[in-house]
């Protein structure tokens, strides 16, 4: 004898073959095939939903038996109403959207319907673990609670510390200091009022810290919407095609745009750098010294296409750099072909100043112009120092 759920799931199986023996009949070509497969694949799974529950019998229990009112499914108290499920389609939404826009949402996505899931799946066993609600909340708290305090605590914490770069990032840089030090003396107060007060209500301290916290990430919003302040970024020398490596100090100074490119630059190098040869300015002259080689020399062989590092000292009373000339280029400027130099160079160095510079040697030194070969100079100084890449 069939039950009613198993009628309901017999009759919408036939119905659906019904339905797929009549569009293959009334329709021809693509469409046909299209509409019988699917109709078919719905009567199909409306038949293993049949057996299922024909078998199961609707969990139906049968009055004359003896634990029918206290161990059959029907007889369990059902589970609270629960808002992971919500949270659960929120997850899909962001795995959908992400799917089409970003890598990052589709990953968020993913998150949120895994943790979701977890948390409505640990919910409804533990509401059901026993009859006594508090012994279930237990059973929950005790196994969540140590995954979920942590990472809740990391989100809290990177939202609040995202929401303050981004309200220090929109105010200018004179204010920007100003709200940093009232917002540590509001804080300070708080915590010091909070500690001078051990008797002060839970329900108080918790109002304040939820109203700070709001405020920071509201506003931080706000601000991140608005966008930040303009930043300028500090020029380089290789900003103006290498241009700059080819001027000495007395063709910088004077110009507010040049001397910013070489301003506050580092003038030493950890003794942790490997450089692959040693550059000495001295007295007028340029000296290499290949590491490990106590003798000066005036020609340095690198590898091709590795990048070498030359450690350069400035050892004269005056502002000077290393340039590096790594042959030319061809470019296309406006449909016309021009031929670049490759430079690559150090900022500007007071006496006694180190700086490192690496350079990639593309092509062999054979490729180079006979007139202009690989070298290492010194703007200023009518010496360089040639460099040979086998």
């Amino acid at each position: 004898m069939f039950t009613t759920g198993s009628k309901l799931l017999l009759g919408g199986s036939l119905a659906s073959t019904a339905a797929a023996i009549v569009w293959g009949a009334t329709n021809g070509g693509a469409s046909a095939w299209v509409g019988v497969i699917g109709l078919a694949s719905v009567a199909l799974a409306l038949f293993l939903l049949f057996g299922v529950n024909y078998y199961v019998r609707d969990c139906n229990v049968p009055a004359a038996a003896p634990d029918a009112t206290t161990a059959s499914a029907a007889a369990q108290r059902a589970a609270h109403p629960s808002a992971w499920p919500l949270v659960n389609a929120f997850g899909v939404g962001l795995i959908a959207l992400g799917a089409v826009t970003k890598p990052i949402v589709f990953k968020a996505g993913i998150l949120v319907v895994l943790a979701a899931s977890i948390e409505w799946l640990v919910q409804a066993w533990s509401e059901r673990a026993s009859a006594d609600p508090a012994y279930n909340a237990s059973l929950r708290k005790r196994l969540l609670n140590p995954l979920e305090f942590p990472i809740l605590a990391a989100i809290g914490g990177a939202v609040l510390v995202y929401s303050f770069s981004r309200i220090m990032l929109f105010l200018s840089k004179t204010s920007g200091p100003i709200a940093f030090i009232i917002v540590g003396i509001v804080i300070v107060a708080c915590a010091t009022i909070f500690a001078l007060q051990p008797t002060l209500k839970r329900g108080i301290v918790v109002g304040i810290c939820l109203i700070g916290a709001v405020g920071v990430v509201s506003t931080g919003a706000a601000m991140a919407i608005s966008g930040q302040r303009p930043i300028d970024r500090h020029p380089i020398v290789d900003d103006d095609d290498g241009a700059q490596c080819r001027r000495s100090a007395g063709e910088v100074e004077g110009s507010h745009e040049l001397e910013e490119i070489e301003h506050r630059s580092s003038q030493s190098v950890s003794n942790k750098a490997a450089p692959t040869a040693r550059i000495i300015l001295e007295d007028g002259k340029l000296r290499a010294y290949v590491v490990g080689d106590p003798v000066a020399t005036d020609t340095l062989t690198v590898a091709r296409s590795n990048p070498s590092n030359f450690l350069f000292t400035n050892k004269d009373d005056g502002l000077y750099r290393l340039t590096a000339f790594a042959g030319t280029e061809v470019e296309e400027v406006n449909g016309t072909e021009v031929r670049v130099d490759r430079l690559t160079c150090t900022t500007l160095l007071d006496q006694d100043g180190e700086a490192m510079l690496t350079v990639t040697f593309p092509k062999i030194s054979k490729s180079a112009d006979p007139d202009a070969p690989f070298s290492l100079s010194v703007p200023g100084i009518d010496q360089q120092i040639t460099v040979i890449v086998p």
